[in-house]
């Protein structure tokens, strides 16, 4: 069974979707948690190596780690800086935890990670290795945070995807925090995926949104995976997307701003109505006096 998740609150804003591709494993984990209090997300995605078992647990405990580290954080007041930061140190540790508690059988364990702080208005991130995190815009799409690894640099391709960092439960080399907001507009839309997406080029993903002629998440996500598999590529890796329409995040706050402007524009109308139908009667009455 495909894994996806469809969250409801508010108006379907997040759909999260993975496809095994050619591997015998999914290797790939996410985690999506809406944050009642802040009214936002936080959205995790991991993409494990190490062998088949282990890149599956890699992944797994990088992402609740990640995620309940985030949740404490959270709970207790910390800023979003300390929260991205504390929340990989934790994922980091449980990695080097189970590297201790599976000594010689996980040799080589290890996990990318991203995650993203989604609020209606901005969006902030922290990521470890090369699982791209981008912004669709006005027809474009344009990578937001750093790819560690080799592919970068423009090596050959049987070496491209080597990471330059990831979570290994040991000093992180590279880490690519962006905690300050980044402000976003009505319509756009943004994504978190495994390497795997990198079947298709950044022209290729843009071309898919603007073809659906709508931000609904499930289908943009349903649409860019099938793309993938389309591609019919030998080897394809496991492929898991996070599709995101932060301007459907308000949506039941626009609705009750809404109804709070109708249902003060009627008051206005009947005090209106009622002024002037007291002024029409005095008029009509003094007409009638006026008579004798």
């Amino acid at each position: 069974m495909t894994p996806s998740e469809r969250v409801e609150k508010p108006n379907a804003a997040v759909f999260a979707a993975a496809i095994q591709g050619a591997r015998n494993e999914q290797q790939d984990a996410f985690r999506v948690k809406w944050l009642e209090q802040d009214g936002g997300w936080l959205l995790v995605l991991a993409d494990g190596m190490g062998g088949h078992a282990c890149g599956a647990l890699a992944s797994r405990i990088a992402a609740d780690a990640f995620l309940s580290g985030f949740l404490h954080e959270r709970s207790v007041g910390s800023s979003l800086t300390d929260c991205f930061d504390n929340s990989l140190r934790a994922a980091n540790e449980a990695i080097a935890t189970a590297l201790t508690e599976h000594r010689g059988a996980a040799e080589g364990m290890g996990t990318t990670l991203v995650a993203a702080y989604l609020s209606p208005r901005s969006v902030s991130w922290i990521s470890v290795g090369d699982s791209p995190i981008w912004l669709y815009r006005a027809g474009q799409i344009v990578r937001l945070n750093e790819d560690h690894s080799l592919r970068q640099l423009g090596v050959g391709a049987h070496q491209s995807n080597m990471l330059q960092s990831a979570v290994v439960g040991s000093q992180i080399p590279m880490i690519d925090r962006h905690a300050e907001p980044l402000n976003l507009q009505k319509d756009d839309v943004v994504l978190l995926s495994s390497d795997g997406i990198l079947t298709l080029d950044e022209s290729q993903i843009a071309a898919t949104i603007r073809s659906a002629k709508t931000g609904e998440p499930e289908l943009l996500a349903w649409l860019l995976l099938h793309a993938v598999e389309d591609k019919a590529k030998s080897h394809q890796d496991n492929c898991t997307l996070i599709v995101c329409k932060p301007s459907l995040m308000g949506g039941a706050a626009e609705f009750v701003a809404a109804k709070e402007r109708v249902t003060y524009s009627r008051v206005r109308l009947i005090v209106f109505c009622s002024l002037a139908i007291s002024v029409l009667a005095a008029g009509l009455a003094w007409l009638y006096l006026s008579r004798f």
